[in-house]
């Protein structure tokens, strides 16, 4: 697994940029297992299209729940989903968008298997 992004304890990063480190994990190596930890909020630059990775490596996206997601009339779930379609359709060839309680039923191997050419990847 690679580490893209490695925060220096004690500093706080001005925004997020959701985009880019997904840029980045597209163009791993074919057989890397790359994984983002975020909650999905682009704060640093506009929502785009991330072109599918020609070598394959496979992208885990854990979605963590933010601050913005809780208050009166909010629902975390709904939230997510919102946030997960967005991934999805700008960045199809995602293998897995799941919650942190959902990381221990993941199957690794599985998710390490190739997808067929024509799969837009995880839905």
């Amino acid at each position: 697994m690679h580490k893209i992004l490695q925060e220096k304890p004690g500093k706080t990063l001005g925004c997020t940029s959701v985009y880019d480190e997904l840029a980045k994990l597209a163009k791993l190596p074919g057989s890397a297992l790359g994984v983002l930890v975020t909650d999905g909020i682009e704060t640093c630059s506009v929502r785009r299209r991330i072109e599918s990775p020609r070598s394959g490596p496979v992208v885990l996206v854990i979605l963590v729940a933010s601050k913005a997601d809780t208050g009166k009339g909010k629902s975390a779930s709904r939230e997510f989903e919102k946030r997960k379609s967005m991934l999805l359709a700008d960045a199809p060839w995602l293998r897995a968008i799941v919650t942190p309680f959902e990381v221990n039923d993941l199957n690794i191997a599985e998710l390490m298997k190739p997808v067929p050419a024509d799969s837009e990847g995880f839905k």
